[in-house]
């Protein structure tokens, strides 16, 4: 189910992510960045960290309400730890297969 899914998780993050911009051309710097934590948690969901990363820290460059940005952190810092855990993978994999 979840593979099946990650399509899905990654159409609605490109939808999240074209709206931010549009929302910061008008003014509306706070929705905007709600925008961007919506995409990059859907681009998580569907297996993409570093655009997840990418947009996590793009929000946290905008305006954030105090326990917003504390939330966002948390999610950037377990993404970051996600994708660290799978590169390790991967290379522990190249090296055993190399082997």
């Amino acid at each position: 189910m979840g593979q099946t899914a990650q399509p899905l998780w990654a159409s609605a993050a490109v939808l999240q992510e074209r709206v931010a911009p549009l929302l910061d051309a008008a003014g509306d710097g706070l929705e905007a960045a709600v925008y961007r934590i919506s995409a990059a948690s859907c681009y998580e969901k569907a297996g993409d960290l570093s655009r997840a990363i990418n947009l996590f820290q793009a929000a946290l460059a905008g305006p954030l309400r105090p326990v917003t940005r504390r939330e966002v952190e948390g999610m950037l810092t377990a993404c970051l730890a996600r994708l660290k855990a799978e590169s390790a993978r991967r290379k522990a994999r190249r090296t055993a297969s190399a082997s």
